[in-house]
C-alpha cells in the first residue's frame, strides 16, 4: 500500500484494520487477492477522510454509526461518487 494520507487513516482505524482481517480470513482460498482488499480499505479510508472535511466530530470508521453523523456521511459519499464521475469522463 502507497504511504499517504490514505493508508495512515487505514493504519490507524480499528474498524478498517478488522474489516481487512475479516476480507483476508474470507479470501484466503481464493489466490492472490491483496489488491483487491487493499483497494477496499483505500475505499473506505478516503470516505472516512472525505466525511472529516465536512465534520470534525468524525475521526474513525466508527463514528459514521452516530446517527448525527448520518448527513454529512451522505455528503462525503455524494461528494466521492461525483469525484469519481470526473474521472471516468
Amino acid at each position: 500500500m502507497l504511504i499517504d494520507d490514505v493508508s495512515q487513516v487505514v493504519k490507524g482505524d480499528d474498524l478498517i484494520l478488522k474489516f481487512g482481517n475479516k476480507l483476508c480470513a474470507r479470501l484466503r482460498k481464493n489466490g492472490d487477492q491483496q489488491h483487491y482488499i487493499s483497494s477496499k480499505l483505500r475505499e473506505l479510508a478516503r470516505l472516512v477522510l472525505e466525511t472529516r472535511r465536512c465534520c470534525d466530530s468524525v475521526s474513525s470508521l466508527t463514528d459514521f454509526v452516530s446517527p448525527k453523523n448520518f448527513d454529512f456521511v451522505i455528503e462525503a459519499v455524494t461528494e466521492l461518487s461525483d469525484g469519481m464521475k470526473t474521472m471516468e469522463q
